[in-house]
């Protein structure tokens, strides 16, 4: 863990793993066996983390219809698809900015969640005790919720460098310029 508990608190970070399996969207219930919602390049997403990120979404819904939420409209909206899309998203961009050695540092994840508003008591600091009892109420341990941080420090960085690299010729963007103005001259 990155951020200091209380005493009582424990952090538990459990080393890499190799899962051989694939993902198989045909399954009854469109996940994986085996413990595994999904393989992407080798990394496994974890029926527990698909499960978590599942959950809180079905939260999010209860909360925004009043607790009104039909099954059928989750299935109609492809909530499940939508949950797992995400994670092998954000596994994805993991791995890219990890093969361009894009990194965030311990110090900058420990510093965005200490200036997280979530955390803190009434205009005071940090609050070690209420961030740990914010992640058991959300089922997250405090590995798992900085290593999300870190992925979400990590995305824009990449995105950013990313668009550095871009590079479009002045004949490709008189191209697109021209499509664009055809595209207004049709749409009126």
């Amino acid at each position: 863990c990155l951020l200091k508990y209380p005493a009582d608190a424990s952090c538990h970070r459990k080393g890499p793993f190799v899962f051989y399996g694939v993902y198989n969207p045909r399954s009854s219930s469109g996940l994986g066996s085996d413990n595994a919602a999904a393989t992407v390049n080798g990394e496994i997403i974890s029926l527990q983390e698909f499960n978590r990120e599942y959950q809180s979404r079905l939260d999010y819904f209860q909360t925004l219809m009043k607790g009104k939420v039909d099954a059928n409209l989750l299935k109609q909206l492809g909530i499940r698809k939508q949950v797992l899309d995400q994670l092998i998203q954000r596994i994805l961009w993991l791995q890219e900015a990890k093969n361009l050695g894009i990194v965030v540092s311990d110090d900058e994840v420990v510093d965005h969640i200490q200036r997280m508003p979530y955390f803190k008591q009434k205009d005071g600091p940090f609050d070690p005790v209420l961030y740990k009892k914010i992640l058991e109420a959300n089922r997250m341990t405090p590995a798992l919720f900085e290593e999300q941080v870190r992925s979400d420090l990590m995305r824009p960085l990449l995105i950013s460098f990313l668009r550095s690299r871009a590079r479009i010729s002045e004949v490709e963007l008189k191209q697109e310029l021209l499509g664009q103005q055809r595209q207004r001259s049709l749409d009126y």
